[in-house]
């Protein structure tokens, strides 16, 4: 799975986990099924795809 450093992350950047995102403070770890978006408040948003 890849690793991001959450610092390193613009607003608009797009990517499929899974995936680990570290930052000082925290760690968020994204799914195989999910699509992570920042947003331009740098809020990582986490959706999680629906089953088929």
């Amino acid at each position: 799975c890849k690793i991001y450093n959450r610092y390193a992350l613009k607003p608009g950047d797009v990517f499929r986990g899974p995936a680990v995102i570290e930052e000082r403070e925290s760690t968020a770890v994204a799914g195989p099924d999910t699509t992570v978006t920042i947003d331009k408040y740098l809020n990582l948003i986490i959706d999680i795809d629906a089953p088929a």
